[in-house]
């Protein structure tokens, strides 16, 4: 058959581009199909059928016809950027990075390339080199929303909130109206402690568009973390209002009664009940599953009582996160975290770093596996008016991160590290700590996997406090499976990985014992059982007594942004203790990968 004239050709292209620009999907395909019946090698039509095929979720297919259209004709970066956006949906972040450095050797400064860029990098956790990316898609055009909202997660993930707050309002004053932008923003004053003016951010935000339910959500969460039950409650209501089938706000206003007193607690379960009749009835959608919150309606199932309906939802949930490619999930390897703990305790037997170290005892680290009780220590402490929480601080992991891009890993570094960098590193951590409660005697800083920078703690702060949060390891992992992480920690995904991660745990932090006798230590379960009996010696050795107002911990203002947010609000209950044995028939992963540790009689710290 012989091809088309050119005058023909470009006019079938236009139409074909046309069809598909306005939705119709069908009429495109055909024209793009009939254009290769004469021009088989038709780059522009290849590259038609690529996006086609990548809309309808076949990426095999997509990325057969990108390849095609850039062997057509070398020059097509479209058909090189849509086969490395191809390549980031299937998580092969490493092809996708040299797809788009190549695309950016033809045209430097585009800035879809240079945020896609970004993308791949950020899933590589090359986080520095990310944010270099969206920095400069950002300077090439301002008003990308896209690329500013990743360049304030990439600020985010490395530790530099204050300039996410003041990136967040650059980025407002190119596109005034964009609601993303207004919610990111409200929310990054809130993480920056800048707490009323977040939630009014989000007010304003709310009252100008009733329908952003999902930044009326995020309000309301935020009225919860500032202690504003009330008008939280009122915030979730005004939002069933509109919409009564909203199962976020329906389990969100469920979970918040559940909390409160007579007669507001026994209306929780009624709300609780319809919500999950909303979700069996939109589950029958297969459509529709994807978009359900697995994880609160689990725990809508577990407050029912219903064990054995909740936890294959927590291993779906999962299973899910990592099927669609969630931002963020990274593979755990057994044998790199085995070897990568090994390092760092050699660092410790071999050549221990040194430094004079700050004299300072304001620093109070509470360390351990996340869910162990760490925001209930905390707030039970800081109710001493000696003390002061400032929750999972990210100030030592924020001063740490740029000798982890220079040296490399935490054990290299530590190695590499001089005086100077030693010094740098506590000298911007309590400049951080200080901001947030400069009168305060003791600053608690909660971050749990600062158990892995014990080391680093007692060599820049020698007469710091560390206490290390314990709890039932097999309670604490359940917890953990059943928790929806901000952030994916990398082996919270599967019961035999945490398992492995938590025997980790448990060599690294008796190795730190051993080294360091000073490293004090709070058992959940004695917490729970008699708060000033366990922790009345702990005060004593920061040279402090157990205060009556420690009692009621639960009365306290102020943020609480963890998980354990509306726990922590009301007095200390026994609920936790054991939950591991409701759903004892479903852990033989986690019991397999613990051995000796899952065995309920046995002491890991013995």
């Amino acid at each position: 058959m012989p091809k088309l004239p050119p005058p023909l050709l470009q006019r079938l292209l236009t139409e074909a581009f046309a069809a598909l620009n306005s939705g119709r999907t069908a009429e495109a395909e055909a024209a793009a199909k009939n254009i290769l019946r004469q021009h088989s090698r038709e780059p522009n039509a290849l590259y038609l059928l690529g996006v086609l095929s990548h809309q309808a979720e076949d990426l095999k297919t997509a990325a057969s016809f990108f390849e095609k259209s850039y062997k057509a004709d070398s020059q097509n970066v479209a058909a090189i950027a849509g086969l490395g956006i191809v390549r980031l949906d299937q998580n092969r972040t490493g092809e996708a990075e040299r797809l788009f450095s190549s695309a950016l050797k033809q045209q430097p400064d585009d800035p879809a390339l240079l945020n896609n860029l970004g993308l791949a990098l950020k899933r590589q956790t090359r986080l520095e080199e990310a944010k270099k990316a969206f920095e400069r898609a950002v300077r090439r055009d301002p008003t990308f929303v896209s690329a500013q909202i990743n360049l304030g997660d990439a600020l985010k993930a490395t530790g530099q909130h204050d300039l996410v707050i003041e990136h967040y309002r650059n980025a407002l004053k190119f596109s005034p109206q964009h609601a993303e932008l207004t919610q990111n923003y409200g929310v990054a004053l809130i993480d920056g402690s800048q707490l009323d003016e977040g939630a009014n951010i989000l007010k304003d935000l709310v009252a100008r568009d009733p329908s952003a339910t999902r930044a009326a959500n995020i309000l309301g969460a935020a009225q919860i973390n500032l202690g504003a039950l009330d008008e939280a409650e009122a915030t979730f209501q005004k939002i069933l209002e509109g919409n009564p089938g909203d199962i976020d706000t329906l389990l969100d206003l469920s979970e918040l009664l559940s909390a409160r007193e007579e007669p507001k607690k026994s209306q929780s379960e009624a709300i609780l009940e319809k919500a999950l009749s909303t979700y069996e009835k939109w589950a029958r959608d297969k459509n529709a599953i994807g978009t359900m919150p697995f994880f609160r309606l689990a725990k809508g199932y577990d407050r029912l009582n219903r064990y054995n309906e909740a936890f294959p939802l927590y291993g779906k949930a999962h299973r899910e996160a990592v099927r669609i490619g969630e931002r963020g999930v990274r593979r755990y390897s057994p044998s790199a975290q085995h070897a990568e703990f090994d390092r760092l305790i050699s660092v410790f037997l071999d050549n221990p770093p040194t430094c004079q170290g700050d004299p300072s005892y304001k620093p109070v680290f509470i360390v351990g596996l996340p869910r162990s009780g760490t925001t209930l220590l905390e707030r039970i402490l800081s109710a001493h008016d000696a003390i002061v929480g400032v929750g999972e601080s990210m100030a030592l992991p924020g001063a740490l991160q740029p000798y982890l891009v220079k040296y490399g890993d935490l054990s290299a570094t530590l190695s590499a590290m001089d005086e100077d960098d030693f010094k740098q590193i506590s000298d911007t951590y309590l400049d951080e700590i200080s901001k947030a409660a400069p009168e305060a005697q003791f600053v608690v800083d909660k971050l749990p996997s600062n158990f892995v920078n014990t080391g680093l703690i007692r060599t820049i702060f020698p007469n710091a406090t560390i206490i290390h949060s314990r709890r039932s390891l097999l309670d604490t992992c359940v917890s953990i499976y059943a928790q929806a992480f901000t952030e994916d920690l990398g082996f919270n995904r599967d019961l035999g990985d945490i398992g492995h991660y938590c025997k980790e745990y448990v060599r690294l932090m008796r190795f730190w014992h051993d080294v360091d006798p000073t490293i004090l230590c709070a058992d959940y379960e004695a917490v729970v059982e008699n708060a000033q009996s366990a922790l009345t010696p702990l005060l004593s050795k920061m040279g402090l007594s157990w205060q009556t107002r420690m009692e009621s911990f639960h009365q306290q203002k102020g943020t609480v942004m963890t998980a354990s947010r509306l726990q922590v609000r009301q007095p200390i209950y026994r609920g936790s203790l054991e939950k591991w044995r409701k759903y004892e028939a479903h852990l033989g992963p986690l019991k397999n990968a613990l051995g000796h540790l899952s065995d309920p009689d046995c002491d890991p710290w013995a």
